[in-house]
């Protein structure tokens, strides 16, 4: 949040620091409009890095998840959602779709379109039994309601 808006630079009328003013494609004090010799961070950074990033976890992890019960067992202790195939295939559509649009704001649309989608993963990830409450979990946030509502009176 504080990167898309400058972090604070024009609510609070701050000049831009001499680097930054230099290197920066809109004279902000941000990084993601830094270019560096010839090298846009934002494109290097959001374009290919977050691009393969995405396609690892949409491919990669899910063949590993179902494969390796080790690694299986490391993605649930930390609660990482795990794509379904037609999570994947949707993005990878709208990812096409998008790309070889005329449309002037791609990048936005795309923003936009990858949240969304990864709003609908984490409604029903293949591992959606992680994020379900056991009994014992039950128990424990029922005796910690009871404990406040009994400090609380």
């Amino acid at each position: 949040m504080g990167e898309e808006i400058s972090w604070g630079q024009r609510i609070f009328n701050i000049e831009t620091p001499g680097f930054l003013a230099e290197a920066n494609a809109q004279k902000e004090t941000n990084l993601h409009n830094l270019v560096i010799g010839e090298t846009s961070v934002n494109k290097l950074v959001f374009g290919k890095l977050l691009g393969l990033g995405l396609a690892t976890f949409l491919t990669v992890i899910p063949i590993a998840y179902q494969r390796s019960t080790s690694f299986n067992r490391l993605l649930n202790h930390f609660a990482v959602p795990i794509p379904r195939p037609h999570h994947t295939l949707a993005i990878l559509a709208m990812v096409l779709m998008i790309e070889t649009s005329t449309a002037s704001k791609r990048g936005e649309i795309t923003e936009f379109s990858i949240t969304s989608l990864v709003f609908f993963l984490l409604l029903n990830p293949l591992n959606k039994q992680t994020f379900r409450r056991r009994p014992a979990q039950k128990i424990v946030v029922k005796a910690v309601i009871q404990h406040a509502h009994r400090n609380a009176a």
